[in-house]
């Protein structure tokens, strides 16, 4: 390619350039001397014009750098209120779930954005109020107890942190252990740190779901008096086969809160809690009761809760039907035992607005009607919302009953 005449050096070869001219090795020697000097000379410039292309790229990006450092002080988030800011905090936590103690999870995550996020968050006790509390266990049979205990130990140490900054609120919590991990290991207990990290919190707790062995259970409200549990308005157990609620267990302190109005059971056993000593029946305005009642437990529970509000609850068949004619008088039937004891002929819920039923078939007749004898007794002057399930197979009730509204699950 011809540079051009401005940049092509004067030679004594110029009209030779662009034909078929062959320079013989001498006239070769000088035109290597002629484009040399020259194309040096032009090297040198090319180099220092780099260089100084070099130092205005530094300038560029160092002002660009300085440029967005005022652009990040004129951002239009460093201009919303603390109120305003803490509302967003708020809406940032999980609706599904509670929160949990995961530092890439919020509320825990707003603590690591900047000094006044960090300040705001830690200031605000309502981000605090709510946790889903896991008891560690080990990934498998090499993990030894010494990383065990570390790991519950840290874990205890965060949620002792977390529920500090939750002030005098009223709080939230769950509290979960493995169901295939024993209380004990090795005849250590060490795993109780956790459980036991709420007790000095007890009297704050409105809301508690256990879903921990009865053993656990039992420590944790070991010399727990009902009037410690001031705040507590709802239970919800799902690990418990409440064989412990019997008169004496110190479970009572629980049924006997003072403040108690909904309670949610998973897999209780049903004559255990129509036996629980302490629960203060009339001023329930929840139940849910998802393992399965049949028609006449399931009356003696509601007649004896004239409060109710929502109900949610399984229904299965009678071992030994009741007939409805018969509940309500007539000769040689036999009569509801709730009905009799009230003195009445129907068990009216005036509060009663949301009524959920799960019915269970333990067997291939499907023209039971223990639903509709459930329902024929019951008088619901404020009833707005009605759902009814059906399924025909024999447990595993949590899972296909357990995401009722309003079931605590």
């Amino acid at each position: 390619m011809d540079p051009g005449p401005l940049h092509r050096p004067i030679t004594p070869f110029n009209d030779k350039l662009g034909t078929n001219y062959a320079p013989s090795l001498e006239e070769r020697t000088l035109l290597k001397s002629f484009n040399s000097g020259p194309l040096d000379l032009l090297g040198a410039q090319v180099l220092q014009a780099q260089r100084a292309l070099e130092q205005l790229l530094i300038q560029q990006n160092e002002l660009k750098a300085a440029t967005e450092a005022y652009h990040i002080l004129c951002h239009p988030l460093r201009q919303l209120p603390d109120e305003l800011l803490v509302e967003i905090f708020t809406n940032t936590l999980p609706s599904s779930h509670l929160p949990v103690l995961d530092p890439s999870e919020p509320p825990i995550v707003l603590t690591h954005i900047c000094q006044r996020w960090r300040r705001l968050s830690l200031s605000t006790p309502s981000l605090w109020t709510s946790v889903h509390i896991p008891v560690p266990t080990k990934w498998s049979d090499k993990d030894s107890d010494d990383r065990h205990v570390v790991t519950t130990q840290r874990r205890a140490a965060c949620l002792e942190w977390w529920l500090a900054n939750s002030g005098r609120k009223p709080l939230t919590l769950s509290l979960y252990w493995p169901h295939d991990s024993p209380p004990r290991s090795n005849g250590r207990e060490y795993r109780y740190i956790l459980p036991f990290t709420l007790h000095a919190h007890l009297a704050r707790i409105s809301d508690l779901t256990l879903d921990v062995p009865d053993e656990v259970s039992l420590r944790l409200f070991a010399d727990v008096r009902p009037e410690d549990l001031k705040m507590l308005e709802r239970v919800s157990l799902h690990g418990a086969d409440m064989s412990l609620a019997q008169e004496g267990s110190i479970m009572i302190s629980i049924w006997d809160a003072p403040t108690l109005k909904k309670v949610f059971w998973a897999r209780s056993c049903v004559a255990s809690i129509i036996r629980m000593p302490g629960l203060q029946w009339d001023r329930l305005q929840e139940v849910s009761i998802m393992n399965g009642v049949n028609v006449s437990n399931a009356l003696n529970m509601v007649g004896a809760s004239p409060t109710l509000v929502k109900l949610s609850i399984v229904l299965v068949e009678e071992i030994f039907p009741v007939q409805p004619q018969g509940m309500l008088g007539g000769s040689g039937r036999t009569r509801s035992p709730i009905l009799d004891h009230l003195g009445m002929r129907f068990v009216v819920l005036p509060r009663l607005t949301t009524l959920y039923i799960a019915e269970q078939l333990r067997s291939t007749n499907r023209n039971q009607r223990f639903v509709r004898t459930f329902l024929e007794y019951l008088q619901l002057p404020s009833l707005r919302n009605l759902t009814h399930q059906l399924s025909d197979l024999f447990g595993d009730f949590e899972n296909r009953f357990g995401r009722l509204p309003g079931s605590g699950a």
